[in-house]
């Protein structure tokens, strides 16, 4: 974590991978393919804060997304998922960092995590539809 060079993280699900690099800190990044859970109120109280856990009884949909940034947070602070995953909120990023939901394809949630302020994130597509970089409509820039 802090300070230096390049840090880059991936991820990948499904059909989809990640990279995501920064020179400015230390970044995570995650993607998950949304399957069907049986119970996803119950895997939020198992994995998520009480206040999480409560919005997923109310909207499932959150659920994969808040996961992809928990799981960016954790991946960005180099900790994996050794930390207990309910002491962690991302309803809101953490103080001092950003946090961005990334639309990558439609069955798939993806977050990428930041440490600092407001930051260009370039997502390109290099999938085999695609010619070149950056031809499909995920290609852009956020800055948040």
């Amino acid at each position: 974590m802090g300070g230096g060079g390049l840090e880059f993280n991936v991820t990948h699900s499904g059909m989809i991978a990640l990279v995501a690099i920064s020179d400015g800190g230390p970044i995570g990044v995650d993607v998950e393919e949304h399957r069907a859970l049986a119970d996803p109120a119950a895997f939020a109280r198992r994995f998520f804060s009480p206040g999480e856990a409560e919005a997923v009884r109310a909207d499932p949909a959150a659920l994969f997304r808040w996961w992809c940034r928990k799981e960016a947070w954790l991946k960005a602070q180099g900790v994996g998922l050794r930390m207990p995953l309910g002491e962690l909120d991302v309803r809101e990023p953490p103080p001092g960092w950003l946090m961005v939901d990334l639309d990558v394809a439609a069955g798939y949630s993806a977050a990428v995590v930041r440490e600092g302020g407001p930051a260009e994130i370039r997502l390109l597509d290099y999938s085999a539809d695609s010619t070149r970089a950056g031809d499909s409509a995920i290609a852009r820039r956020i800055s948040r």
